[in-house]
């Protein structure tokens, strides 16, 4: 098991409306889940597998109910760092901060 910390900062963050009601670990859940959402749209197979869609439903569901950390199996959060590797994102400081959480994270 793993421990992702989502207590992020937003100080400085230039949030939407919606995004400003939020708490950070809503936040930090909505941005990892839509970096998999990208990871799945990229190249001509668009889409992920059933063994990724299952992943991406079991962390979606724990991410909803996430305080300041959330405990993830290693091979979900495998599945989350190469979502975050293999995906073109556009540069941004929530993204950065979300990134740091994520690196954060040790392996054994």
């Amino acid at each position: 098991m793993k421990t992702l910390k989502l207590d992020i900062s937003l100080e400085g963050l230039n949030l939407n409306d919606d995004d400003k009601v939020k708490s950070p670990s809503q936040l930090c859940g909505d941005v990892i889940k839509n970096v998999i959402f990208a990871y799945g749209m990229r190249g001509q197979n668009r889409g992920l597998t059933e063994e990724e869609r299952r992943k991406f439903y079991k962390i979606s569901d724990i991410l909803e109910k996430a305080e300041d950390s959330v405990e993830l199996e290693d091979d979900w959060m495998g599945f989350i760092r190469k979502c975050f590797k293999e995906t073109p994102l556009i540069p941004d400081n929530l993204l950065r901060r979300v990134e740091e959480k994520i690196e954060e994270v040790k392996d054994r």
